[in-house]
């Protein structure tokens, strides 16, 4: 007997032939020798594996197969081995994720080994197991009553839960019997017994409506439908139940109480009409035809807004489609045309229709004819309309007025009196340090004369610059004050402005001014004076002594923006909102003098040369108003 090297060499000497008689089997192979190494594999094995031959020839089927390493088929493959008998196993390659069919078959030799791709085949039946385990699954659990039933036989192979609750009969009893041993329907019944016996012969799909029997004979009206589908290669009919009782029952019920309603509708003496879901008109009672004297078909068929006042008409259909989305109850008064052509005042009261499960039907609403009433009210509404609104604007100027003279009298008893009392009582003494002089030529009492002097001086000034916020206000308000332009030098305006103010400056305040940009503007002086002057005393003002007061302009191309910052008591927030109002003062600055018009008349200027005017303020901290307005009005 020739050895394993022998057959080697015939096998080397007859490889051309031998590799083409293996590729012409269309199959992969490899031969293994009695150690069970491979000694030969053809090309079909090399690409199925991805492997060449080198990474083949000489390894141990564990190692061309690590898939065949599982304990299970390991033992399996042994076994079969040992007893010389051929065996069959289905692995997944682990390099090219393909499914592999190995045969196996062992011989005095060795053992041969042929493998086949069935990739496609095995992933369909992965596909086709998951999709009949997910049709299980809803079967059984689908709330519908359902069975299966073998179309050459009839015979019932599977009956979900609703199916045996419906018909009274346990699995047991159904699977493997026929609709008609468990007497589901009754020979006598009309044409039931032909219909079901029909029901998938020809059609792949059937429908019908007929009466079926329980295990206890109770009477079952439903939908009976069946489908052709395929199992397993072979034709069966999935039927399906659906119980029509309870529906039944319901539309009886409601036959009944809708012929009721139309008895009870018909003999009312109001106009009653209903519609649908879809906003249209599909009932109108007697009194309603009477009315009108169109009948019930008319006005389902035609527009009924036809029989509307034309100048009711869009406000009618918006409450109804308002209404009809909110699904809500409504009312409207509307002229509607009477049998002999007149328009008739009628109000219409409407409630949506909601059924027991809360769907929404439609409206049902009832009309009043309100002519005579409407026509009287119509005209005593017009008059106390027209008198309600000379009173309401009387009480409104009355009303401004008042809160106007209060503000005005309260300020004007506080700034007045102060002044005036501080002037009454320093002409008093200065009349007394001047007989004093006299007799005594004492420097001290000149001294204190001349600072009285200076009081009354300093009251009178306030006094006037009240006075001048009052004729600044009353020529703004009657429009007698106009933006004169004139081009002028921003720059040394300003210096000038401060060395003017300096003189009301507390104990050791100070301006610190900064000027960025261009000099030259073409703007109103006296009203940029003004804004000046008003923002620059309040500032001054409110601040306290030794604080610094900072003054920043700067001029672009085409504007220029003023800044004025302090460090004085900030105004609180809930007074910011109405600090630019007439005679405003807020809270923290009652107590210091002013009359609540300064801020006003600075907001009326500034926008009366183009510009704008805001503020930011922290209470205790300081505030900054900034100015923003044209360099050049033209």
């Amino acid at each position: 007997m020739a050895n394993d090297t022998t057959i080697q060499i015939i096998k080397q000497k007859n490889k051309p032939d031998l590799d083409g008689l293996l590729m012409s089997v269309g199959e992969a192979f490899i031969s293994l020798n009695k150690a069970w190494k491979c000694t030969y594999v053809n090309d079909w094995a090399t690409k199925l594996l991805q492997k060449n031959r080198r990474e083949i020839i000489g390894k141990i089927i564990w190692e061309i197969f690590p898939e065949l390493t599982d304990e299970a088929t390991k033992n399996e493959f042994v076994n079969a081995m040992s007893k010389r008998t051929s065996m069959s196993v289905q692995v997944q390659d682990s390099t090219s994720k393909k499914w592999l069919k190995i045969n196996v078959i062992p011989h005095d030799n060795g053992i041969d080994v042929f493998y086949t791709d069935i990739t496609k085949s095995k992933l369909s039946d992965i596909a086709k197991a998951q999709i009949e385990k997910r049709f299980v699954k809803a079967f059984e659990s689908c709330p519908i009553p359902l069975s299966i039933s073998r179309q050459s036989d009839d015979c019932i192979v599977d009956a979900n839960d609703s199916f045996l609750e419906l018909f009274e009969f346990s699995k047991k009893e159904v699977v493997g019997s026929t609709l008609n041993l468990l007497k589901l329907y009754s020979c006598v019944q009309d044409n039931s017994v032909e219909i079901i016996n029909c029901l998938g012969k020809e059609d792949t799909f059937n429908k019908h409506e007929l009466v079926l029997y329980s295990k206890n004979r109770k009477p079952i009206h439903l939908i009976f439908s069946t489908e052709l589908i395929q199992i397993d290669g072979e034709d069966h009919i999935l039927s399906t139940y659906i119980d029509l009782t309870e529906k039944l029952k319901s539309q009886k019920i409601i036959a009944e109480s809708e012929e009721w309603f139309r008895s009870i509708a018909d003999n009312s003496p109001v106009m009653i009409w209903g519609s649908d879901n879809n906003q249209s008109l599909n009932y109108v009672n007697s009194t309603w035809t009477d009315f009108t004297g169109r009948t019930t078909k008319q006005i389902i068929e035609s527009d009924w807004a036809k029989v509307i006042h034309p100048d009711d008409l869009d406000n009618f259909q918006k409450i109804y489609s308002k209404a009809f989305d909110l699904r809500k109850s409504f009312k409207r008064e509307y002229r509607l045309k009477r049998t002999d052509g007149k328009y008739r005042w009628v109000y219409d009261y409407a409630k949506p229709i909601l059924m027991p499960d809360g769907s929404f039907k439609g409206y049902i609403g009832s009309c009043t004819d309100i002519h005579t009433r409407r026509t009287l009210n119509t005209k005593l509404e017009n008059l106390v309309k027209e008198r309600t609104l000379e009173l309401m604007q009387s009480l409104e100027k009355e009303k401004s007025l008042n809160e106007a003279k209060s503000r005005f009298v309260s300020m004007a008893s506080h700034e007045f009196r102060t002044p005036l009392s501080s002037i009454l009582s320093s002409v008093f003494l200065v009349e007394k340090y001047t007989d004093l002089i006299e007799k005594s030529n004492e420097t001290s009492y000149l001294q204190n004369r001349e600072k009285h002097i200076s009081r009354i001086k300093k009251s009178i000034n306030h006094l006037t610059e009240i006075l001048n916020d009052f004729l600044s206000l009353d020529k703004l308000d009657q429009g007698k004050i106009e933006a004169k332009q004139e081009e002028f030098n921003l720059h040394i305006f300003t210096e000038e402005l401060i060395e003017e103010i300096k003189g009301i400056l507390k104990y050791g305040q100070y301006i610190t001014y900064k000027h960025l940009g261009d000099s030259l503007v073409f703007q109103d002086k006296k009203i940029l004076k003004n804004i000046y002057l008003n923002l620059l005393s309040n500032a001054i003002k409110y601040s306290q002594e030794e604080k610094e007061i900072v003054l920043e302009v700067e001029v672009s191309k085409k504007k220029v923006i003023l800044r004025i910052e302090d460090k004085g008591i900030g105004i609180p927030l809930e007074d910011q909102n109405n600090l630019f109002t007439k005679f405003f003062r807020a809270g923290n600055a009652l107590n210091i003098e002013g009359t609540g018009l300064g801020l006003n008349i600075v907001k009326r200027y500034v926008e009366l040369i183009g510009g704008t005017i805001s503020f930011s303020s922290v209470i205790d901290e300081g505030t900054e108003f900034t100015v923003q307005f044209p360099r050049n009005t033209n």
